[in-house]
């Protein structure tokens, strides 16, 4: 008889899944930015192949989802100038995976006291880029700046009527209202919707010049609604807004909360960054005097999604809002918050720890470096936009250029037509944007390591072939 083939061992799915991850990174510039795949192909060779009941080889499932992820997926990197995909870094990928391996539970500190380590000493650094005392403020990592808005209103809400924890909105003596300007991000509806107060307690004021909330209109309107009756709660002043990366008047808001007896919250979740740069920390000069910030650093940090912060000077309104007696909970440290008790969620993975290795590994000034790099690129490309006819919107300090076109205004060009043909091509991506004013736009955004000026004549060239 011939001998027997020995079987071949199975591959070690680690391995094949950091081969795999590896390959896809090095693709950055190779690769289209959008993916060929039909959603319908997908879901018919899902159902054809796996229904759940034969097992299939590990190396191959993986091979299987990587293929569909490359050919199904809009891809962040160098040409993506859209909503925030800048590509993440090879060493946060691997803390990624480190921490799914060890999948320490942040949520009470004795079952994970090297991942609380870690996170308190990011967020220590971190807070003390914005300008506060880490040592008498309060921080913790979250799903994002969704969580964070919503974790801000809830504080608001407790440090201003402290009745509203056990009897909520009841409890108050008005209609509540959350102030925050016509472009500040429309999470905070949801989050309205979320907290109880109802989407109609936000009210939009109107921007200035440079799309940036207006103070004087804030003051009219806070005014009228007091003599109204009605229950002021907090402003959310926006530090990069999604559309044209304004920066709300933090100082002149500071002291307008600070006087009115109103929770000043800033959704930073793009433009807190800028803090890292001792060039471009200017553009959050007041920040500091802010009852609470959200930061998310899966935006122009570029950690993976999910790695969102909170950061408050009020440690005791976390403890207000969220804190519960769990008899099953193992006994709690009274030296040390715990994440179960100053954060609305009760399971919470170590999601600092890939930021940690980026910081570690290149250092604040590398990161500084590139910071400033991406906005002399974004001053670059408004210079190269305004030649091909195009009209830069609003005086961003950040790497985000909006920007529109006459033909915009008359309808002979439609912004979502131009971002079609450029997915269509698969060189670049853009976003339309639709300002608060109606001006159809559109939006690049700047923040992967990679893009160079290289990059921006791309997206050029791109731009020409898709205006015909």
């Amino acid at each position: 008889m011939p001998p027997r083939t020995p079987r071949r061992p199975p591959d070690d799915p680690l391995r094949v899944a950091a081969t795999l991850a590896g390959a896809h990174l090095a693709s950055a510039r190779t690769r289209r930015v959008t993916g060929t795949a039909r959603p319908e192909a997908l879901t018919r060779h899902l159902t054809r192949k796996y229904d759940f009941t034969n097992p299939h080889d590990a190396a191959d499932v993986l091979d299987d989802i990587a293929s569909m992820l490359r050919r199904g997926s809009v891809h962040g990197g160098p040409t993506h100038f859209g909503p925030f995909a800048p590509g993440i870094p090879r060493e946060a990928v691997a803390a990624s995976t480190l921490v799914a391996a060890f999948n320490p539970q942040r949520a009470i500190r004795a079952h994970a006291y090297a991942a609380h380590a870690l996170e308190t000493h990011l967020l220590q650094f971190l807070t003390s880029q914005l300008g506060l005392d880490p040592t008498t403020s309060a921080a913790h990592m979250n799903t994002g700046a969704q969580e964070s808005n919503l974790t801000a209103l809830l504080c608001a809400l407790v440090h201003a009527f402290p009745a509203v924890r056990d009897h909520g909105v009841r409890a108050l003596p008005g209609d509540p209202r959350i102030y925050a300007s016509a472009e500040a991000h429309h999470g905070l509806e949801k989050a309205a919707h979320i907290a109880g107060l109802g989407r109609q307690s936000l009210v939009r004021i109107e921007t200035d010049s440079a799309f940036r909330l207006d103070v004087e209109s804030l003051a009219r309107r806070l005014h009228a609604d007091r003599q109204s009756g009605y229950a002021p709660i907090a402003v959310v002043a926006t530090a990069g807004t999604t559309a044209t990366g304004a920066i709300d008047p933090l100082p002149a808001l500071a002291a307008f909360c600070a006087r009115e007896r109103l929770w000043l919250h800033v959704d930073a979740a793009f433009g807190g960054t800028a803090a890292l740069s001792p060039a471009l920390r200017t553009s959050l000069d007041g920040i500091a005097h802010a009852d609470s910030i959200a930061w998310d650093a899966h935006k122009w940090l570029q950690m993976p999604l999910g790695t969102g912060m909170y950061v408050t000077r009020h440690p005791s309104s976390l403890r207000a809002a969220f804190q519960t007696d769990a008899p099953y909970m193992p006994r709690r440290d009274p030296a040390h918050d715990e994440l179960v008790d100053t954060s609305p969620a009760w399971s919470r993975r170590a999601a600092g720890i890939p930021l940690f290795a980026t910081l570690a590994t290149h250092g604040l000034p590398a990161l500084a470096a590139q910071l400033e790099r991406h906005v002399a690129l974004a001053g670059s490309l408004r210079l190269q936009l305004s030649s091909m006819g195009f009209t830069p919107v609003g005086e961003s300090p950040l790497p985000v250029v909006c920007f529109t076109h006459p033909r915009f205004t008359t309808g002979t060009l439609i912004p979502g037509d131009l971002t079609r043909a450029l997915a269509r091509d698969g060189r670049v991506w853009l976003a339309p944007v639709t300002l608060s004013t109606g001006l159809r736009a559109l939006r690049a955004t700047i923040t992967s390591a990679e893009t160079n000026e290289a990059d921006l004549h791309t997206l050029i060239d791109a731009l020409r072939a898709a205006m015909g």
